[in-house]
């Protein structure tokens, strides 16, 4: 039996090609380049940051890493087919391992008008744990007028403690 696709619910003009979390990116605006420095797929973080959070009750730890999760988004549709201004809404929410959420971020995004290739960041200060294990950040786009989100993209790393 083939496995089911978490996201077969595209909407129907825009898809997310790629997603992933790194320490910084750059996006070049007169070539168009888009350069990432430091993917992350794991966080190991030190066995003493767990230690003060149990001391201090804390199920979240929260650590003071700057970050950034980046996605390539690109119309389905010909631009000759539909060129217009394309304005979504991205809800970007971070899911621990038991499926909690623990952060979420709402932010407009917009295709310009003969644009089909959008790259888009979205800059973290803080990561959010609570325990070990794969985390995902979620990506899901409502387009304009409508409160119906639809997940495009789960941008996945793991958290261990050493």
């Amino acid at each position: 039996m083939p496995k089911e696709n978490k996201i077969s619910n595209r909407p129907t003009h825009v898809r997310c090609v790629w997603g992933l979390v790194c320490s910084l990116s750059s996006i070049d605006q007169q070539r168009n380049n888009l350069s990432l420095f430091n993917v992350i797929d794991q966080l190991n973080i030190p066995i003493a940051f767990k230690k003060q959070a149990e001391v201090a009750k804390s199920e979240v730890i929260e650590l003071g890493l700057e970050h950034e999760v980046v996605f390539l988004l690109r119309r389905t549709l010909s631009i000759e087919l539909c060129s217009d201004l394309l304005i979504l809404d991205m809800k970007l929410s971070l899911a621990d391992p038991t499926g909690k959420i623990l952060s979420e971020l709402l932010r407009p995004l917009e295709f310009k008008p003969g644009n089909r290739v959008l790259r888009y960041r979205v800059q973290n200060n803080i990561f959010r744990i609570s325990s070990e294990g794969d985390y995902v950040y979620r990506a899901e786009i409502s387009y304009q007028g409508s409160n119906k989100f639809e997940l495009v993209a789960e941008v996945p790393f793991n958290v261990q403690f050493i």
